[in-house]
């Protein structure tokens, strides 16, 4: 650029966001996992012995939103990765509930407390976003093509044309995945 050379790098974080030259999300999902857990002790240490309704608020305020920042773009296929996301929630569900018997079921507890889990709320952030992008029309022509010809029988006006994918790191990728 102007004559200077650009260096490469592995990794890059931009708006928040760290991305990575193999297009894997392991250090974002390892960062956020990282500083969700330091905000969850923080929680556990000064919330101790605050009513489970100041927990939870505690917890849908400041933990949860760095679990979700730019979910929509970032949200990792892999097993693991997906385990670990989950995993906070599941401690912090331990904590809203004062729960400490390995015996109860997490998902029944998260189930009480209206806690969707994280992977379904990165689904609906990531159709919200599509529905935005399909309903602008500057950003729609751009990104989102038109079926060859619509069938009035099976089909219905909004039908897109699904991506065509060469390599896995581009269908996991934010279009051809939603």
């Amino acid at each position: 650029v102007n004559g200077s050379v650009i260096s490469s790098a592995t990794s890059y974080k931009y708006l928040g966001v760290n991305l990575q030259n193999d297009l894997s999300w392991n250090i974002r999902v390892s960062s956020i996992v990282n500083k969700a857990n330091r905000t969850l002790g923080y929680l556990k240490r000064h919330l101790s012995s605050a009513p489970p309704n100041i927990k939870h608020l505690a917890y849908i305020t400041l933990v949860r939103p760095q679990l979700e920042y730019a979910s929509a773009v970032w949200d990792p296929s892999t097993a693991y990765l997906v385990r670990d996301l989950e995993a906070v929630q599941n401690r912090a569900t331990n904590f809203i509930t004062s729960n400490c018997s390995p015996y109860t079921s997490i998902s029944s507890l998260k189930k009480h407390m209206n806690l969707a889990e994280l992977h379904v709320r990165r689904r609906a952030a990531r159709l919200s976003l599509f529905h935005k992008f399909y309903h602008s029309p500057a950003i729609r022509s751009s990104y989102i093509n038109p079926p060859h010809r619509i069938s009035s029988r099976i089909d219905h006006k909004l039908k897109v044309v699904r991506l065509k994918c060469n390599t896995q790191s581009f269908s996991n990728s934010f279009f051809p995945k939603t």
